[in-house]
């Protein structure tokens, strides 16, 4: 039966390093299940279960809010990065050199 039940957590492991991908890789919940085959009502229900999260787009359009609507996307690593408690902070706005 150890067999069974370490092929069973690993199976749990996969799948949430895979939604986890998508959700690194800015896909929204709806993509997220076009991609993966599955139902939006999986997707939500998995990342409930499993504690996971989307980055919204009304967060987005917050972050652009504050920038004045200067910015290039959030996916911009040169320009944006997070802090320990997983804030999006702005490393340099339009216009400023990269760091």
């Amino acid at each position: 039966m150890g067999d069974w039940n370490e092929m069973l957590e690993r199976q749990k492991e996969e799948r949430l390093a895979l939604f986890q991908s998508k959700i690194d890789q800015g896909f929204t919940p709806s993509q997220t299940a076009r991609e993966l085959g599955i139902s939006r009502q999986s997707v939500y229900q998995f990342c409930k279960v499993h504690d996971l999260e989307f980055t919204s787009k009304d967060n987005v359009e917050k972050i652009t809010s504050v920038l004045e609507g200067e910015t290039y996307g959030c996916d911009d690593p040169d320009r944006f990065s997070k802090d320990e408690d997983g804030n999006t902070i702005v490393i340099a706005r339009v216009g400023d050199l990269k760091p």
